[in-house]
């Protein structure tokens, strides 16, 4: 299972960072036009957004460009401090943004939205080929996105982290409906190394329901391999 979760989060985790370029690459048909952005919530979050906070935001954007919009990828990036003092955390890191992908026919929005201060700050319009391609089921897990990120802190994430604060400071999660040995929907974790984000270093499955880690690749190199 890992094998298949793995190349989609390659895809997922190099396309993160490079998703809004490859879609601005492509001359794709609308389903409406871009929103006016940026679109900033009428006070700020109480908390840094997860993914499931940062949706009633997100979702009357979408559904402004049209209203059949339904969100068929949701990625979080977290940002934790350099701080060199790293302790397994109680709540995950304020730093960071969402990457929420909306489709409507054959078009695609993809919405960047900042962590902390909840303003959807940018938007790209382009094709989207899986029409059939079913809704995230976000408001049915039962386990949140920053349940998988606090899993994975204690599974490898802290101890990745501490042996080297100053490069190691990104997480990114992602809600993949590809199940598991028990059917149910999964996190996927991966952390990387800043030196070289294109490729994570820990990737690790927690499984949405259960909230468990159930598979991983743990084989960090040492922190001064680049």
């Amino acid at each position: 299972m890992l094998r298949s979760l793995v190349q989609l989060g390659v895809v997922v985790l190099v396309a993160g960072q490079v998703v809004v370029l490859a879609i601005a690459l492509r001359d794709g048909p609308a389903a409406g036009g871009l929103p006016d952005l940026p679109v900033t919530p009428a006070s700020v979050p109480p908390e840094a957004l997860t993914i499931e906070t940062a949706l009633p935001i997100a979702d009357p954007v979408a559904r402004g460009w049209d209203q059949d919009a339904r969100l068929v990828s949701a990625l979080m990036e977290v940002v934790w401090s350099q701080d060199e003092a790293v302790a397994i955390p109680e709540s995950i890191a304020d730093g960071g943004a969402m990457t929420l992908v909306y489709a409507a026919g054959d078009a695609q929005l993809t919405l960047l939205v900042d962590r902390g201060s909840g303003t959807v700050f940018h938007g790209e319009v382009g094709e989207w080929s899986d029409e059939l391609a079913l809704p995230l089921p976000v408001a049915a897990i039962a386990r949140s996105s920053s349940i998988a990120v606090l899993a994975a802190e204690v599974s490898y994430g802290t101890s990745y982290r501490a042996a080297c604060p100053e490069f190691r400071f990104i997480t990114r999660v992602y809600l993949s409906t590809a199940a598991d040995d028990t059917d149910n929907p999964v996190w996927l974790v991966s952390y990387v190394d800043e030196r070289r984000r294109d490729r994570p270093d820990i990737q690790l499955v927690v499984d949405a329901v259960s909230g468990k880690t159930v598979d991983g690749q743990a084989a960090p190199p040492g922190c001064d391999e680049e």
